[in-house]
């Protein structure tokens, strides 16, 4: 779902002006394309090596590939619980401020 400040931010960047304000929102919206498209390549990328894996070990299991795994995959374990506890934070704190 959309949340509030969201769907407030055309209202709060109005006072620029019209032209700055959509130059904004339509860069910003750039950049979290640019971050999702990366987020999914990256998810692809260790899903076909974990593929590659366990078509080595002649087993057919399709493994899912979460945030966790993903961090643990690229940056090692240490950088996966990090990760998992500070993903755990922010759904916390979402559903604090939701509240």
């Amino acid at each position: 779902t959309i949340g509030g400040g969201f769907l407030a931010l055309p209202a709060a960047t109005a006072p620029g002006g019209f032209l700055p304000s959509a130059v904004g929102l339509v860069l910003v919206w750039i950049y979290l394309l640019g971050c999702s498209l990366s987020f999914a390549n990256a998810i692809f990328m260790v899903k076909d090596n974990s593929r590659i894996e366990v078509t080595q070990k002649n087993n057919t299991k399709d493994e899912e590939i979460s945030i966790f795994s993903l961090v643990r995959e690229c940056f090692g374990n240490t950088a996966g619980v990090v990760t998992g506890l500070l993903f755990l934070l922010l759904i916390k704190a979402t559903l604090v401020a939701q509240l």
